[in-house]
């Protein structure tokens, strides 16, 4: 399969607008080569262990709303939308691109733990 790199904005590829703080703006939209399936590769070797997602001792469950993305529900929960990241990530979405629908539910990891997962990248960037 071939990669290359879209030449047209978050806006432009999917419709739905983000944010001006958004970080999805930072990452290269990437399409196959028949230019019809569109990606972002954030989350290099990262993935969180199975035992974290499926304890709810970890994570708040959060109806998703109308108009809602990554973004907006990192900034309610984590004051910020830098980690909206964690969220797809946390919910096994490896596309962004993939609208939130209202009434998905989908887990969010306390904040209180954001600290243990940024330690975990520092670690991971060093080997």
């Amino acid at each position: 399969m071939t990669i290359t790199q879209e030449d047209k904005s978050f806006s432009e590829v999917t419709g739905n607008e983000i944010g001006d703080n958004s970080y999805i703006r930072m990452f290269d939209i990437l399409v196959d080569h028949d230019r019809t399936t569109k990606f972002l590769n954030i989350f290099k070797n990262y993935t969180f262990n199975s035992k974290i997602t499926e304890d709810v001792a970890y994570f708040d469950s959060y109806e998703v709303g109308h108009d809602e993305w990554f973004d907006n529900i990192s900034t309610k929960y984590y004051g910020t939308p830098n980690f909206w990241w964690v969220i797809a990530a946390f919910n096994d979405i490896l596309n962004p691109f993939e609208a939130l629908s209202p009434g998905d539910n989908i887990k969010i990891l306390y904040a209180s733990y954001l600290y243990t997962l940024m330690r975990d990248l520092d670690a991971i960037e060093e080997i």
